[in-house]
């Protein structure tokens, strides 16, 4: 996939999750509602694979840095060179990609934050309600109101 295509990817799925989150959804859910339910099921997916999370306070992402380094962590506008693959919590895999490297603005806001958190040369998880990520609409692989994992190898910030 070529820059451009993974920017607009991004930008869209950024848009749709900011308009997507702002009324009920289909299961009637309002979206405080939605996000402690996926909340709850992340956090029994952590229970059940018995992982011990961070939990971001002003967000609910959760997180786990496998190997943490000592260098620069990323700001919104740094570009960023990373490997990762994305799956559901059923563990299926719906995306991956190796050395990707784009701006961590143009991200969905589950990724911007967890990168943060992470130091050039990182690996870790982030675990993203919906809500930070497509949203009601969903995109692409992605159903509506789905949350996801996403395995990520921090391998630059320029």
């Amino acid at each position: 996939m070529n820059r451009f295509s993974l920017y607009l990817i991004a930008l869209l799925a950024f848009a749709g999750t900011m308009v997507g989150c702002s009324d009920d959804d289909e299961d009637g859910l309002s979206v405080e509602e939605q996000f402690a339910k996926e909340i709850e099921l992340i956090d029994q997916y952590l229970d059940d694979k018995g992982i011990e999370a961070v939990v971001d306070s002003a967000t609910g992402l959760r997180y786990v840095i496998k190997n943490d380094t000592v260098s620069e962590h990323p700001q919104v506008t740094d570009v960023i060179i990373f490997n990762y693959e994305g799956r559901f919590l059923s563990d299926e895999i719906f995306e991956e990609g190796d050395s990707v490297e784009t701006t961590l603005g143009s991200l969905v806001p589950g990724f911007q934050r967890g990168l943060q958190f992470f130091s050039e040369g990182t690996s870790g998880t982030l675990f993203i309600p919906s809500y930070y990520a497509y949203g009601k609409t969903g995109q692409g692989p992605v159903p509506p109101n789905t949350p996801l994992i996403f395995e990520v190898d921090l391998i630059e910030v320029k």
